[in-house]
C-alpha cells in the first residue's frame, strides 16, 4: 500500500499540466501591447519571439509557450516535438501547414531568471483564401527603388515574386525586387514566396503589399508676367549668364582639387606611414627590406655602366643612407666561398620585397645555371606562386617590349608598370624616389644616421 501510494505522488509530482487559467499571467509582466499577423491557410509560419531580446538571448533562459483553447481565458501549453504540427525550439514557434482551426492567440513565457520571465502575446488570424486584409502597408511613392519581402525576416530561405499573383519573369532572386524607372504601369500587387527548410522538409510563407503610382504633376515654365522693362529684362540676362558660368567653375574649381590630391598622395600617405605605422610594426622574421635582382653578364659597355651606377651607386645611397632601408645587393653582401644557390634561396625568403631592375636588352639566361638567371627563378616563383612578397619594378632607359623577356616577368609587367629612372632624378626627395619608397615597406629601423661634412645628422622616417 505504501509503495502504491509513493507512485501516485511521483506520477502526480511530474506529468506536465496542459492547460491552466488565466492566472499563470500572475507570475509574469507584459512589456508589448498584442499583436496581429494574417496569414494563409497552406502556408507555414517561423514565429520568433516579437521581442528583440527574448529572440536573441536563448543562453540561460528558457521558453514555454501557450495557445488558446477556445475564447475562453483557458490555454494549452504547446510541445516541442518536431514531429508535432505546431511546436517550438527556443525562442521560435513553429506552425507547418497552417489551417484554419490554427487561428488565435499564442503567448511566449520568457524566463531570464528564476523568478522574472516577461509575457508577449500575438494573434494570428488564418484565411482561407486570399483577402485584402493580408496586404501589408502599401507603398505609395513616384519612384521606387525596390521592394522589401515583408516575411521571413529572421531567416534563411529563397525568394520568389509575382505580380498579381503571376509569376515575375526574369526576375532576380532576392529579398528586394528591383523596380527600374517605375511608371503606372508598374502599379500592382506584388507577393514574395520565401521557401525555407526546416527538420529536412521544404515550407512556404508569402507576403503581399500593393504598390501605388501617383500621377506626377505636370511641370509648367515660370513665366514672368510683370514688370516688363529693359532693367527687368537687363537684370535677367546677367542672372542667365552667372547660371551658365558658375557651373563652369565649380566644375574646373573641383578637377584642380582631384589633380593636387593625387599629386600630393603619395606624400601623405609616406608621412602618415611614416608617423603611424613604425609605431605599431610587429617584427615579421624577415632581415631585409628588399632583394635586388639584376643581369649582371652579356651587357653592353654603356649599359654595364649606367646599370653599375645605378645598383651600387643611386640606390644604396638613397634607400639605405638617406631612409634607413636595408637592401640584399649581389656582388655587394655574398661573401666569396658561399654556396650561391642556397644563399639566394635564403636570402629572398628573408626579403619584404623583390626589386627587379629592367635595362635595354635585358635578357637572361635561361637554363638557370648561373646565380643571375636562379635568383630571377627563385624570385619570380615567391612573387607569383607564393604571393606574400611585394614587387617593385624599375626601369633604366627606355625598350620597344618586353616579348624577350621570361613569361613571369612579362606577367608582373602586365599587372604593374615599372618606375623609370632617368640620371637626372639624383634628389631623395624627386617623384621617383617617393613612389619607390611608397612601394617599399617600413624601414627596418626607426632612426637613421648618415655623415654629411665629418657631421652625423639624426632623423625620424
Amino acid at each position: 500500500m505504501m509503495w502504491q501510494m509513493l507512485m501516485i505522488f511521483l506520477l502526480t509530482e511530474f506529468i506536465p499540466i496542459s492547460s491552466y487559467t488565466s492566472n499563470f499571467t500572475v507570475s509574469c509582466e507584459r512589456f508589448q501591447e498584442k499583436k496581429t499577423l494574417r496569414v494563409r491557410a497552406g502556408e507555414s509560419l517561423y514565429l520568433p519571439c516579437s521581442n528583440l531580446d527574448c529572440y536573441e538571448a536563448t543562453e540561460n533562459t528558457s521558453y514555454i509557450w501557450y495557445k488558446n483553447l477556445s475564447k475562453t481565458l483557458q490555454f494549452e501549453q504547446i510541445g516541442t516535438e518536431e514531429s508535432e504540427h505546431v511546436h517550438y525550439h527556443e525562442s521560435v514557434l513553429y506552425i507547418l501547414n497552417l489551417t484554419t482551426n490554427d487561428t488565435g492567440s499564442y503567448i511566449t513565457h520568457w524566463w531570464y531568471s528564476n523568478n522574472s520571465c516577461d509575457e508577449y502575446e500575438i494573434d494570428i488570424v488564418v484565411y482561407e483564401e486570399f483577402n485584402t486584409n493580408l496586404l501589408y502597408s502599401p507603398m505609395s511613392e513616384i519612384k521606387v527603388a525596390g521592394i522589401y519581402c515583408p516575411v521571413c525576416d529572421k531567416q534563411e530561405g529563397t525568394f520568389t515574386w509575382y505580380k498579381n499573383f503571376t509569376l515575375i519573369p526574369n526576375q532576380e532572386s532576392g529579398r528586394i525586387l528591383r523596380i527600374r524607372n517605375a511608371s503606372k504601369d508598374s502599379a500592382g500587387i506584388y507577393t514574395c514566396v520565401c521557401t525555407w527548410e526546416h527538420h529536412g522538409r521544404m515550407y512556404n510563407t508569402s507576403g503581399s503589399r500593393e504598390l501605388l503610382i501617383r500621377d506626377q504633376p505636370p511641370s509648367n515654365p515660370t513665366i514672368i508676367l510683370l514688370p516688363v522693362n529693359s532693367t527687368m529684362i537687363a537684370d535677367l540676362n546677367e542672372a542667365s549668364v552667372l547660371l551658365v558660368v558658375l557651373p563652369c567653375i565649380s566644375m574646373f574649381l573641383l578637377l584642380l582639387v582631384s589633380e593636387m590630391v593625387k599629386w600630393f598622395a603619395v606624400d601623405l600617405l609616406l608621412f602618415l606611414r611614416g608617423i603611424f605605422t613604425k609605431l605599431n610594426r610587429k617584427e615579421d622574421g624577415k632581415v631585409y627590406d628588399a632583394y635586388v635582382i639584376y643581369q649582371r653578364n652579356s651587357l653592353d659597355e654603356m649599359t654595364a655602366k649606367t646599370l653599375s651606377d645605378f645598383v651600387n651607386g643611386a640606390l644604396p645611397t638613397v634607400l639605405e643612407r638617406y631612409y634607413g632601408f636595408k637592401l640584399y645587393i649581389h656582388g655587394r653582401d655574398d661573401l666569396p666561398g658561399e654556396d650561391s644557390i642556397n644563399l639566394i634561396e635564403t636570402k629572398i625568403q628573408l626579403s619584404r620585397r623583390l626589386i627587379f631592375i629592367l635595362t635595354p636588352g635585358t635578357s637572361v639566361d635561361q637554363s638557370g645555371i648561373s646565380p643571375e638567371a636562379y635568383d630571377l627563378q627563385v624570385g619570380l616563383h615567391q612573387a607569383l606562386v607564393q604571393g606574400d612578397t611585394g614587387v617593385i619594378l624599375i626601369q633604366l632607359g627606355e625598350t620597344q617590349d618586353y616579348t624577350h623577356l621570361p613569361l613571369g616577368l612579362q606577367h608582373l609587367l602586365h599587372k604593374n608598370s615599372p618606375l623609370m629612372w632617368r640620371e637626372e632624378q639624383l634628389s631623395p626627395n624627386s617623384r621617383f624616389w617617393k613612389q619607390v619608397r611608397y612601394r617599399m615597406p617600413v624601414p627596418s629601423s626607426c632612426q637613421r644616421n648618415r655623415k654629411i661634412n665629418n657631421k652625423t645628422v639624426h632623423s625620424i622616417i
